[in-house]
């Protein structure tokens, strides 16, 4: 009796409608997918079963010449394979439409590199590092370069030329 008491307290508690009620939204939620997949199948047309691979691309084993006889066999049917399946363009269609887009491109690309160009040169600031002397925290050094003037940095020329001066000073 103590079973049936708990079930039927665990049947008429709250907690068990709303995960009955969950179950049941979850199951409706599933069957209106399930009925979604369904229905988007029958109506989606069948696959086109030639536009699949069916070219074997391994070759087999063989004589290096077999080997290769069987590479260009199999590219050849590939290319065939291609063609059929293509929209029946010539070479020439082909050689046209890609003229076209390079010079759609070329009317388009150049023009807008060039005056971005413009834009750039003629009317952004540009940010340069300031003139004078630097501040100590920025040239902090762990190690010195590696080339005649240490602490210059390799387009600094007026610290190159400045650490040139000291040194034939010090020489002379």
């Amino acid at each position: 009796t103590s079973t049936s008491a708990t079930r039927s307290a665990f049947l008429t508690s709250p907690s068990f409608k709303t995960e009955r009620c969950s179950v049941l939204s979850f199951k409706l939620i599933m069957s209106l997918n399930a009925a979604r997949i369904l229905a988007l199948r029958a109506i989606r047309p069948a696959v086109n079963v030639g536009a699949r691979r069916n070219v074997q691309m391994v070759p087999h084993y063989g004589s290096q010449e077999a080997m290769r006889a069987e590479q260009i066999e199999q590219l050849a049917a590939r290319v065939a394979a291609q063609k059929a399946r293509s929209k029946g363009h010539s070479h020439e269609e082909e050689v046209e439409e890609v003229w076209k887009w390079l010079k759609i491109s070329a009317v388009v690309a150049l023009p807008l590199c060039i005056l971005s160009s413009m834009k750039d040169i003629l009317f952004e600031e540009h940010a340069h590092r300031h003139e004078g002397e630097e501040n100590d925290y920025m040239k902090i050094r762990s190690s010195p370069f590696p080339w005649e003037c240490e602490d210059c940095d390799l387009l600094d020329r007026p610290c190159w030329k400045k650490c040139r001066a000291e040194k034939e000073a010090e020489a002379a």
